[in-house]
């Protein structure tokens, strides 16, 4: 299995724990994975933003939606 394609099944895993409100700490862990194995994930940095807002820790959330857009050009 290569490495972009674990960064995919973090990066679904961790969308499916945001889905089932285990939390935005779990979900943040393994978008953070998914992001360690593929750092031009865009989509797992835009999980991440999105967790870290829901979290309060907005300076975070908008480093990781910046990461997302850059990502994305």
């Amino acid at each position: 299995m290569t490495d972009e394609e674990k960064s995919r099944i973090y990066t679904n895993l961790g969308f499916y724990y945001d889905d089932q409100r285990y939390g935005s700490k779990r979900a943040i862990r393994t978008l953070r994975k998914a992001v360690a194995f593929n750092p031009n994930n865009s989509k797992a940095y835009y999980g991440l933003g999105a967790d870290y807002y829901g979290a309060g820790k907005y300076d975070k959330s908008e480093e990781m939606y910046k990461r997302a857009c850059e990502l994305e050009k």
